[in-house]
């Protein structure tokens, strides 16, 4: 186990995966890690970040524990196996 980190989100945590990887043909983030929440109970998630058409998407995967991971990461995982994002057809907003 590495040492704790600040994770994406703001919160502290032991990042256990950080790799590249793609989701819908794009480029993307996925970083898997637990944080330590109340009565020190570790909860493990994980957050998928996906660059496309200039935009970024971000998916979470979060659980009430550990071994509830466990049991629903390959329906997750499926369902991400499913996404397709199309190019915006609207335009930007610009300030």
């Amino acid at each position: 186990m590495s040492e704790e980190n600040n994770i994406t989100m703001g919160g502290k945590g032991t990042i256990e995966i950080s790799e590249t990887t793609s989701v819908a043909g794009h480029n993307a983030q996925k970083i898997v890690y637990t944080e330590l929440g109340v009565n020190n109970d570790r909860f493990k998630k994980m957050e998928v970040d996906i660059l496309a058409y200039n935009r970024e998407y971000k998916l979470t995967y979060d659980t009430a524990s550990t071994e509830h991971y466990q049991k629903y990461l390959t329906t997750f995982e499926k369902m991400i196996s499913t996404f397709k994002i199309s190019e915006p057809t609207f335009e930007e907003i610009t300030c």
